[in-house]
Parts: structure tokens; sequence; C-alpha cells
């Protein structure tokens, strides 16, 4: 089931070791999933843990840009069940978007954006 493969696309993003190339391929499977309007409600009650499973510190930039993304299209979907993790998630949007890689910067701003958006804040 469609279920089962989303939990197992979190385990592999909290479990997957070292391997960045599996790390961002579970991330990339995650945004499919919150892209298409079908699937989304099957993510809503993974919510927490998909965030908990988010590489976002101490990772190689195109990891962290493919998180990052995952966060906004995630913001598209949770709306203000965010909230309870918006300390925790900033400051990493932030000290991305002051980083020297434009691709970074870029991605961070408009999950920024779509967080703002999404929680309502705007």
């Amino acid at each position: 089931s469609l279920r089962r493969v989303l939990m197992d696309l979190v385990i592999e993003l909290r479990c997957g070791g070292d391997n960045d190339g599996s790390r961002e391929a579970a991330t990339k499977l995650i945004i499919v999933f919150l892209r298409v309007e079908a699937l989304q409600r099957l993510v809503r009650p993974f919510i927490s843990s998909i965030i908990d499973a988010l590489p976002l510190v101490n990772v190689a930039p195109r990891l962290m840009s493919v998180s990052l993304e995952a966060l906004g299209e995630l913001a598209n979907v949770a709306h203000s069940s965010l909230n309870p993790w918006l300390r925790q998630l900033v400051p990493h949007i932030l000290e991305n978007i002051q980083d020297q890689n434009s691709s970074k910067q870029r991605v961070s701003l408009s999950t920024l954006g779509k967080i703002a958006f999404g929680t309502g804040y705007v």
C-alpha cells in the first residue's frame, strides 16, 4: 500500500546511514507524495515523522536543498499543522538563506515563503 511506501521512506531517511544518495532519493519521493493531491491525505498523519526525519543539519548542499524543498512542499499540505515546529525549522532555513550557495539560498527563500503562507504568518 502507499501508506507502507511512505513509512518506508521515512525509515530510510531516519536510518539510511551516511549514504546521502539514498537519503536524497527518499526525500525526493516524499516530495512526490506531497505534490500529488490524491496522496496528500496519506501524508498528514506522518507530518511529525517527516519533519524529524528530514536531514537539515550537517549534510551535503544538494541533500540540504532537497530537504528544504520537501519542507516547503510539506508546508503546502500541512498549513498551520507546522506551527509546533517553526522554532525548530526557521533557524535552519535562515542559516541556508545566508549560505554562499545560490541554489540553497533560492530553495531556502522559497521554503520560508511557503511556510509563512501556509501557517498564516503572511
